[in-house]
């Protein structure tokens, strides 16, 4: 029996949250995006700091959800069909900032957070995705094995990249994460790597003191 695949392009309502005041008063707007399991309404709550006067957050939410021990969760990707996947959620999330946009002054600057499986989709973004970012913080995970160095490098000329990982983060070892250090320089990649005691969590203090430094 011949099996032959295809692909259909469909609508899908797809969901963002935001905090702060979304006008022409920001000066930086921060996308926030969630890792495996999670929800963007529980991670955007993590960071009431981002929220402060002039500074906005935006936490986009996974397109495919699914329950995560009994309660709702979403992931970005799998495996299956991933270049597709992919493709969908840069367009997504290009979509939604060009959305949040048009209530911002062109003076704004974006920033971009990424956590455990949200630092794929982050990077992803960050180098296919249509808007410039002043930041790229990459917390808690390894390095996509199929990271396109060249468009990483054009993209973040003038960009800080910060790769922050715990010393004790159970699902990325201290192999991993120097590996994916050893991968960044050998590309010439300018970054910052940020290590720090704990598990595998956003280190909110870490967050608010980078944050902090790079408003002025």
């Amino acid at each position: 029996m011949d099996i032959t695949p295809h692909n259909i392009i469909t609508s899908k309502t797809a969901r963002y949250y935001t905090a702060g005041k979304i006008d022409a008063s920001a000066r930086e707007l921060w996308f926030i995006i969630h890792g495996y399991g999670q929800l963007a309404v529980e991670f955007i709550n993590e960071f009431p700091y981002l929220a402060s006067e002039g500074s906005a957050v935006a936490a986009p939410e996974a397109l495919s959800r699914f329950y995560n021990r009994s309660r709702p969760g979403a992931s970005w990707m799998t495996k299956e069909d991933r270049e597709n996947e992919i493709h969908d959620y840069v367009i997504y999330l290009d979509l939604v900032a060009e959305e949040i946009s048009t209530h911002l002054n062109s003076a704004c600057r974006f920033n971009l957070l990424g956590f455990s499986q949200g630092v794929h989709t982050a990077i992803r973004w960050f180098c296919k995705g249509k808007p410039e970012f002043t930041r790229l913080l990459m917390c808690s995970s390894d390095i996509p094995g199929d990271l396109e160095y060249n468009a990483l490098l054009k993209r973040s000329k003038n960009s800080a990249l910060y790769y922050i990982c715990g010393r004790k983060d159970e699902f990325v070892s201290p192999a991993t994460f120097e590996a994916g250090k050893a991968v960044l320089e050998e590309n010439g990649v300018n970054y910052e790597a940020v290590p720090f005691e704990g598990n595998h969590r956003v280190n909110h203090e870490l967050i608010r003191s980078l944050a902090a430094s790079g408003s002025k």
